[in-house]
């Protein structure tokens, strides 16, 4: 992304029953950018129509001339495309088709969250940005889903990818996953907590 991320997280402007309850500042994010949204059965509901509004949000704060790709991950990730197709922004008629395709998805399974950020960081693309929305509840826990992306990052041939989290849960636990994360590689964090 163009813009700084700390610049770009602080303009997020959310509905549908959720506030911005943090923002933690990482690096700007490269144009190359893969948004990777959970759809895992404990996203049901509200989190998981908060993190399609989200993803939509992504692609708003990218410039002219960035590029994204779109996957869902619950027990396996599934791409909106073929392997090498990107949608060039800004492109209003494909960010929309790429949001009723999320909302298609629906929610079921398991949280691969790992399995989907490796596969991410397998894209033959430098530099990477990656976004990640969920609700930070990985299957394999925190520390290791943690580790799992470090070396996963760590390995890549184009260099580390900048890897950024927005939570899509409140709580403890969820803050501290996507700050480790973040951490880990350089990204971004926003938390999100469900209006009282």
């Amino acid at each position: 992304m163009r813009r700084a991320a700390a610049l770009a997280l602080a303009l997020l402007c959310l509905g549908g029953g959720y506030t911005r309850r943090t923002v933690l500042h990482g690096q700007q994010f490269p144009d190359a950018l893969v948004v990777l949204v959970d759809n895992s059965g404990s996203m049901d509901g509200a989190p998981y129509a908060c993190a399609v509004r989200q993803a939509v949000w992504v692609t708003e704060q990218a410039g002219d001339g960035a590029r994204v790709r779109f996957a869902t991950f619950g027990s396996e990730v599934v791409w909106q495309h073929e392997p090498g197709k990107w949608t060039k922004l800004p492109d209003a008629e494909a960010v929309a088709i790429a949001r009723a395709w999320i909302q298609h998805r629906g929610t079921a399974g398991n949280t691969g969250l790992a399995e989907a950020v490796e596969e991410a960081l397998r894209l033959d693309e430098s530099p990477l940005g990656v976004v990640v929305i969920s609700d930070c509840e990985p299957d394999g826990g925190h520390e290791a889903t943690r580790a799992r992306i470090e070396r996963a990052n760590a390995a890549r041939k184009g260099g580390r990818a900048v890897v950024g989290v927005i939570s899509v849960a409140a709580g403890a636990d969820a803050k501290k996953f996507a700050i480790l994360v973040a951490e880990a590689a350089g990204g971004p964090v926003v938390e999100l907590e469900a209006k009282k």
